[in-house]
């Protein structure tokens, strides 16, 4: 039941952050799948011991080639499913925790923490860097 609650609010807060961004109303159902897909795979890769930076990857490599997928079919910059869709992976409680522990004086577990939280989001980057670069690689060879 936890499990269908965390799915079914990061469809929601996808959504919700895809209309905060003035996205097209038919982008909005698309990305929020998205963001959902992206959160199951975080929570799968998780959920079979491996760490959340390599959960953030592999859910951001998904996100991204979807994203390309869509954006080709309806007409739509990859930016457009992009910018929503990756909220659900977006570290905010652990940097919350590590500002937290840090002004409780845990300096080692705050550092600690702040820098999961950093290869987090290098790992988000990441995914998203390759398949675009993949993508853009794929579409000149050809497309000429």
């Amino acid at each position: 039941m936890a499990l269908l609650l965390d799915l079914a609010l990061s469809f929601i807060v996808t959504a919700a952050f895809g209309v905060l961004q003035q996205l097209p109303t038919c982008t909005l159902l698309p990305a929020g799948i998205l963001g959902v897909v992206g959160r199951s795979i975080y929570l799968g890769v998780n959920a079979q011991g491996q760490s959340p930076v390599m959960g953030s990857f592999l859910g951001a490599v998904a996100i991204a080639v979807l994203a390309e997928a869509l954006a080709r079919w309806q007409k739509m910059p990859v930016i457009v499913y992009v910018v929503a869709s990756f909220i659900p992976l977006v570290p905010g409680l652990i940097i919350y925790e590590s500002m937290g522990v840090l002004l409780q004086g845990e300096y080692t577990r705050g550092i600690a923490l702040a820098t999961q939280a950093g290869l987090i989001a290098v790992a988000i980057a990441a995914g998203l860097a390759i398949v675009s670069s993949v993508a853009r690689f794929y579409n000149r060879l050809y497309h000429r």
